[in-house]
């Protein structure tokens, strides 16, 4: 629902997709913590004069068993509606609500797949993005040149961006430096 109206999220054996949500009976069910039952539309007043009763549908019977999160906030209804007056066994009562606690389980189970699936694609991208050297890498101990997997030996650089598609800068420690200068000098 919104400030307005009220949507039907599944139904059978009625074509309304939403009304108003000032003639909405589920607005008083939602309040309840049980089953509302209103077996005779014409003997509430809460409802006598709604639309839905006076008018097309011609509604006359309403049960509506809230759906309560699990902590504690009231959804919806899960409700049944009749053109004629109604009433409910105790057995049918207890059903209703067996049926909203299991409309709330498949929601609670489908917020927690998405929930789910959000963090196995996360966990997905952090992989794509960070990929471990692990290993022994053969390595030249003069040329520094290592052996891949095929048995070729490549530049340092080469073997390990193929390993983790890191990229490499070059720049010069102050060790090496002093040794080209003083090579260049001479």
């Amino acid at each position: 629902m919104d400030d307005h109206r009220q949507w039907f999220k599944s139904k059978v054996g009625i074509s309304a997709e939403e009304t108003s949500r000032d003639i909405a009976f589920w607005a008083h069910a939602i309040l309840h913590s049980d089953v509302m039952i209103v077996p005779d539309f014409f003997s509430d007043a809460r409802f006598a004069d709604n639309p839905l009763v006076t008018q097309e549908p011609h509604l006359r019977f309403y049960a509506g068993a809230p759906l309560i999160t699990p902590t504690g906030k009231n959804l919806g209804t899960l409700c049944v509606i009749d053109r004629e007056p109604r009433e409910l066994t105790t057995n049918q009562q207890q059903a209703l609500q067996a049926l909203g606690r299991q409309v709330m389980a498949q929601l609670e189970l489908r917020r927690h797949l998405l929930e789910r699936d959000q963090v196995l694609q996360q966990m997905q991208d952090t992989v794509k993005e960070v990929k471990i050297l692990s290993g022994f890498l053969p390595i030249c101990a003069t040329c520094k040149v290592i052996r891949n997997e095929q048995g070729e030996w490549v530049q340092m650089e080469a073997s390990i961006h193929d390993r983790s598609q890191a990229t490499f800068t070059h720049g010069m420690c102050p060790s090496c430096k002093q040794k080209v200068l003083s090579q260049i000098k001479k």
